[in-house]
């Protein structure tokens, strides 16, 4: 159901307001009210916000109709109709500045009254439709985030948003009637020529247009920004252009990113190519870097500088050709102290970056330029740091721009990449040496993780141990080359130690793959980071297992010896027991026999009878002559057995065949001498070791072998003498032969090993056993 308009009807003469009242009733609408003042009315229509209002001109009071709608229009917007009759003409004009919607004049016919009410309650529509239209173009046209200017067919301003206003610099005030060009100036970036009336071109061609790339608009204070925009021709009713519209913005940022975004593919581009390089020459890089930094800084001039260790001396080692071409020194200098530098040294002293934007004024260190220097107008100095230690300078000057912190960054991140490539390339050359040294390495090298899984081992590894990096790789050294004879409380503690990154020396036996056990010495060091966190762990073994035999060999051969001394000092004690023993026992006893003869013949020689008992004497002479001879003979024996004549009397080989005949008389044993030699002349040492080797055996064959032949050679070949001896014995075990406690054997092999020659022993159980002796003969 249609709302009916609600009407205030003011009139102060009741029976004309009744009429009113009854016949706006009976016209369909609804009366909200009837005051009959201007005070009262201005009261109920701000209350009661009706949509029309019927005054009349005239009201009791001091103020009438015109006064009472004048101020409710200062309020709000409500249509009115002024009521009137033809004396109330004289407030016509004043009536005007309220502009009513209508003047009914009293008396009223109802049509006329349903007529005037319809059109002011329409035109009041009509107008709030078209106020809120056009606020809500101009609102629009002013909150829209481009620039808009407006023109007549001639080109002249007819609006401005505020937008527009901002960005030019001039207000619609200034502007407004004018020429477009006047606060819509715009030339050529690039030749810097004004460029083409968009105004003029819209309006040729009657379509929407857009602006070449490049344009700048010159605002009012002369700022140039880059500006993108479109033309349309505005066009009435019947479709004729009547003005155009432009629509711009600033694009001033957009085009400030769009070059930076350039900039930085440009950098980037420029990284991945220096990336490439890696193989390249450090003069390569060191050009290829310099001329990146000149199109990614934008930049006239730049070089770039390594310091020495100390950090006193720059060397360039790279200038821009520009610099080149347009430094007219004669003598152009490639080593700089920093002590004596000017303004350029300060990202060195002050170990920063350092911008100089505006060259001509006055700067700490700055210096006069020498003759033929290139002018500086803008400069950057930054430094490079590898650690704590600067290693390289980038400078670049006379950017049309001022240096910002971007260009550092440029510039740093450029020669970083080309530092790390250095460093890399050293690495790599240390690493090939380290690696080729691993490689050849005579010892094992391996590498774990920091849980000690293998990642590295050297061939020496596989030739050890005869696992493929394929087979450990992966895999901890315990797990396979375990041997069983460390416990887990010794691995324990061998982590333990490891952990708290401390070095570890011992030795151990590991196993290989084919099952042997092998001595190893090896040492453990914690592999740590830049932080000292571990991140892996070293090893290197040594197989010792020779090592560890001869130490053995040695330590066997050293008991040997002492127990032969020991042995000796037995033998020559009990030798020197013997003598005594036969010399108190056998020669004292003949010696006090002899001593007794004497004394009776003595005794006989005393005695007072004239007569002597001859025969008495001659008994006892010959007594005494037996026991002379029978000490003689034992004399004889023990210096045979102290040193036989026949040695050095008769020689080595008589020596040999007289011992082979006294041990078969002596023991019953057959016994055989052969020999090839005729004729030796061998040193008197050499011939006592033969002997005392051939007395040796002899008698541990009367000890040991039970045998009932024994047959004894002796030859010479190829400059070696050979003493073989073969009994047919009872034999013994082998492995007894290395024991300690065979003093016999131990010195027989003792007095062979003197002369560089060798004994061997040879014995089977219930067959014999045969002893070669071989001594070179000089």
């Amino acid at each position: 159901m249609e709302k009916k308009a609600r009407i205030l009807v003011v009139e102060d003469e009741v029976i004309v307001a009744e009429n009113l009242a009854l016949a706006i009733s009976d016209l369909g609408y609804e009366v909200v009210g009837r005051p009959v003042s201007a005070e009262e009315a201005v009261k109920k229509a701000l209350e009661l916000e009706p949509d029309l209002i019927l005054m009349d001109v005239v009201l009791k009071g001091n103020k009438n109709g015109i006064d009472a709608s004048q101020e409710i229009k200062k309020k709000m917007d409500i249509p009115i109709i002024f009521l009137t009759a033809y004396s109330d003409i004289s407030f016509i004009d004043k009536a005007k500045s309220i502009e009513p919607y209508a003047y009914i004049v009293k008396p009223f016919q109802p049509r006329q009254l349903l007529a005037s009410i319809e059109m002011a309650l329409y035109k009041s529509q009509m107008e709030k439709k078209l106020y809120e239209a056009q606020e809500w173009f101009s609102i629009t046209l002013k909150s829209i985030g481009d620039c808009v200017i407006a023109t007549d067919l001639k080109g002249n301003v007819k609006f401005m948003n505020t937008v527009a206003e901002a960005v030019t610099g001039w207000n619609m005030d200034e502007v407004g009637g004018k020429p477009v060009n006047v606060v819509y100036n715009i030339i050529n970036e690039e030749t810097g020529e004004p460029a083409e009336d968009p105004v003029t071109r819209v309006i040729r061609k009657g379509t929407v247009g857009g602006l070449p790339n490049h344009t700048l608009l010159i605002t009012k204070d002369g700022t140039k920004i880059h500006i993108d925009d479109s033309g349309a021709p505005i066009r009435d009713d019947r479709g004729n252009i009547i003005g155009v519209v432009l629509v711009f913005q600033d694009i001033t940022e957009r085009k400030r990113a769009e070059d930076e975004i350039k900039l930085n593919e440009t950098r980037l581009r420029l990284q991945l190519e220096l990336h490439k390089l890696m193989d390249a020459p450090q003069q390569q890089i060191l050009d290829f870097v310099n001329e990146a930094i000149l199109k990614t800084v934008q930049s006239k001039f730049a070089f770039i500088g390594l310091m020495d260790d100390s950090e006193s001396v720059m060397t360039i080692h790279a200038w821009s050709k520009d610099t080149m071409v347009q430094c007219a020194i004669d003598d152009k200098p490639m080593h700089f102290p920093i002590s004596g530098s000017g303004i350029w040294g300060n990202c060195v002293r002050e170990r920063k970056p350092s911008i100089i934007n505006n060259y001509d004024v006055s700067h700490p260190n700055k210096k006069s330029y020498p003759a033929g220097h290139a002018p500086i107008k803008r400069f950057l100095g930054v430094p490079i740091f590898d650690g704590d230690k600067i290693v390289a300078v980038g400078a670049v000057a006379n950017k049309e721009t001022d240096y910002i912190d971007s260009d550092v960054t440029a510039i740093t991140v450029l020669l970083n990449i080309a530092w790390e490539i250095f460093r890399r390339k050293r690495a790599e050359q240390i690493l090939q040496k380290l690696n080729m040294a691993i490689s050849n390495s005579q010892e094992v090298v391996f590498m774990t993780d920091k849980e000690g899984i293998i990642t590295y081992i050297n061939p020496e590894f596989t030739k050890m141990y005869g696992y493929t990096a394929g087979e450990v790789i992966g895999k901890t050294t315990p797990r396979i080359l375990k041997s069983g004879l460390i416990s887990a409380e010794g691995y324990e503690q061998f982590w333990k130690v490891l952990l708290n990154e401390q070095n570890i020396m011992e030795e151990y036996t590991n196993k290989c793959k084919d099952g042997r056990l092998i001595d190893i010495e090896g040492s453990a060091d914690p592999i740590l980071n830049d932080k000292d966190e571990i991140i892996g762990f070293l090893g290197i073994q040594r197989d010792i297992t020779d090592r560890k035999h001869a130490e053995e060999k040695i330590n066997n051969y050293l008991t040997k010896l002492k127990n032969l001394a020991a042995h000796l000092q037995t033998v020559r004690e009990d030798e020197r027991t013997a003598i005594a023993r036969d010399i108190h026992d056998d020669m004292g006893q003949d010696l006090t026999a002899l001593k007794i003869e004497l004394s009776l013949i003595e005794n006989e020689v005393k005695k007072k009878s004239v007569t002597i008992n001859q025969s008495f004497l001659l008994n006892e002479i010959k007594d005494m002559q037996a026991i002379v001879n029978n000490t003689i003979n034992k004399v004889r024996k023990l210096i045979r057995e102290l040193r036989p004549e026949v040695l050095d009397n008769l020689g080595l080989q008589d020596a040999l065949k007289w011992q082979a005949k006294e041990f078969e008389k002596r023991n019953r044993i057959k016994c055989s001498y052969t020999s090839n030699i005729s004729e030796i002349d061998l040193d008197k040492k050499r011939s006592t070791a033969i002997f005392r080797i051939l007395q040796e055996t002899l008698t541990n064959i009367i000890k040991h072998a039970k045998a009932s032949r024994v047959e004894i050679s002796f030859n010479k070949k190829n400059g070696t003498l050979l003493l073989e001896i073969n009994d047919n014995g009872k034999g013994f075990s082998l492995k007894d032969v290395d024991d300690t406690k065979s003093m016999g054997i131990i010195g027989m092999r003792e007095r062979v090993a003197v002369f560089g020659g060798e004994l061997e022993i040879s014995s089977q159980v219930k067959k014999g056993t045969k002893v070669i002796v071989s001594i070179p003969i000089k």
